[in-house]
C-alpha cells in the first residue's frame, strides 16, 4: 500500500481520536505560529521610537481584517477540495484549487494596488494621530504589499490540509516564523532599519511559504500538481466557491 492510500485509509477508517489529533494538532500549532507574526513586530516596535507600538496597534485591526478574508478563502478551499479528494476526483480537486488561486490572485493584486495608492487617505480617514500618521502609512504599505503572498500561502496550506498533510504546513510555518525572527533581529536590532526592516522580515518569511507553494503545486510531479488548462474558469467549480465564500466574508466584516 503506497503512502497516499495508507493515509486515506487512516483518515477514513482509523481511530477517530487519533485521526483528529494527527490532523488537528499541526493546524492548531500552525495557527499559533501565524499569530506570532504580529507579535514579533510588536516586540521590535521599540526601535520605531515612542510611537512604535501605537502604529502597530492602530494598523493591526485593518491588516487583520484583510487577513480574515484570506482565512475565509482558506476555509472554502479546504472544504471544496476535500470533497473532491474524498471521491478520488483529483482533476476537479486540482481545478478547484487552480481556479480559486487564479481569482484570488487577481483580487489580491487589485486590493494591494488600491491599498498602496490610497494608503495615506485610508489611514488618515481612520483618524490616525498626526503624531504617528506617516509611520502608520509606511507600516501599512509594507503589510499590504505582501497580501498576495499571504493569499497564495493560505490557499497552499488549505490544499495541503485537504490532503491530510497538516504536518508539512506546520513545518513550513515554523520555518517562515524563524526566518522572520532572524531577519528582524538583523535588520531592526542590528542595522536599525525600523519599519523597512519589519517589511523585509515579513517579506522574507512569506517568501519561504511561496517557494514551498510553487514547488508543491507546480513543479513537484504528483497527482496534485496543477496544470495550466485547469485555471480556465468553470461555473461548476466557481459557483460553489462563491456560494460558500460570500457568507464567510460577510461574517468577517
Amino acid at each position: 500500500m503506497n503512502e497516499k492510500k495508507s493515509k486515506q485509509v487512516f483518515i477514513t477508517k482509523g481511530n477517530l481520536l487519533k485521526v483528529i489529533l494527527v490532523l488537528a494538532l499541526p493546524v492548531i500549532f500552525n495557527n499559533f505560529v501565524l499569530e506570532l507574526y504580529q507579535t514579533i513586530d510588536s516586540f521590535f516596535a521599540k526601535s520605531l521610537g515612542d510611537t512604535g507600538l501605537a502604529v502597530i496597534s492602530f494598523t493591526s485591526p485593518i491588516i487583520g481584517l484583510l487577513l480574515s478574508v484570506s482565512s475565509a478563502i482558506s476555509i472554502a478551499t479546504t472544504s471544496l477540495t476535500a470533497r473532491y479528494l474524498g471521491k478520488n476526483n483529483y482533476k476537479n480537486a486540482r481545478r478547484t484549487v487552480a481556479q480559486i488561486l487564479g481569482i484570488t490572485m487577481i483580487c489580491s493584486i487589485l486590493l494591494t494596488l488600491t491599498g498602496l495608492l490610497f494608503s495615506y487617505q485610508i489611514i488618515k480617514g481612520l483618524k490616525a494621530s498626526l503624531e504617528y500618521l506617516d509611520l502608520a502609512v509606511l507600516y501599512f504599505k509594507y503589510n499590504i504589499a505582501i497580501i498576495p503572498l499571504k493569499f497564495i500561502g493560505d490557499i497552499f496550506f488549505s490544499y495541503k490540509a485537504a490532503r491530510g498533510e497538516t504536518l508539512h504546513t506546520m513545518i513550513i510555518s515554523f520555518l517562515g516564523m524563524a526566518v522572520k525572527l532572524i531577519i528582524s533581529i538583523i535588520l531592526i536590532e542590528k542595522l536599525q532599519l525600523g519599519v523597512l526592516g519589519m517589511g523585509l522580515a515579513t517579506l522574507g518569511s512569506y517568501s519561504i511559504v511561496l517557494i514551498a507553494a510553487v514547488y508543491d503545486m507546480f513543479i513537484k510531479k504528483s497527482e496534485f500538481t496543477l496544470k495550466i488548462d485547469e485555471f480556465k474558469p468553470l461555473k461548476t467549480i466557481l459557483l460553489p466557491f462563491l456560494i460558500m465564500i460570500i457568507p464567510l466574508v460577510i461574517v468577517t466584516f
